[in-house]
């Protein structure tokens, strides 16, 4: 199969903690949801972006060679149930839905989806569904 990774020279970012001299006292943080603070005071992380488009490899056609016990991440196949209605009467059950799923990945009896993003929110909504 073709790559679909352009030929030509190209940039794919990854934002990379920096390593600061107050980590070696402090832990890094952030801090979602907190009204009141002032914008440094809701984290204490710096970012600086790091060009990986060199590390970038097409492994199409290659799923079953990755598993999450080795690689830290797997391949899986899922139509989600959930229909797409108004976000508001989805969150819910989508969030049951991703649930289901880590339970069936993860072998265990509970799972916790306490955080429910799309691309343009950049502030999380809190929502709470245990199973």
């Amino acid at each position: 199969m073709a790559s679909i990774l352009p030929q030509e020279p190209f940039a794919a970012y990854v934002d990379y903690t920096m390593d600061l001299e107050i980590f070696k006292n402090e832990k890094p943080y952030e801090l979602y949801q907190v009204e009141g603070l002032a914008e440094d005071e809701l984290t204490n992380v710096v970012y600086e972006p790091h060009n990986i488009a060199a590390q970038l490899e097409d492994i199409r056609g290659r799923e079953g060679e990755f598993s999450l016990h080795e690689h830290s991440f797997c391949y899986m196949r899922h139509i989600s149930q959930v229909p797409v209605v108004e976000e508001k009467d989805m969150i819910h059950p989508y969030a049951a839905e991703v649930n289901s799923l880590l339970k069936e990945i993860f072998n265990t009896p509970h799972t916790i989806c306490y955080d429910v993003r799309d691309e343009s929110d950049i502030f999380s909504r809190r929502i709470d569904v245990i199973q």
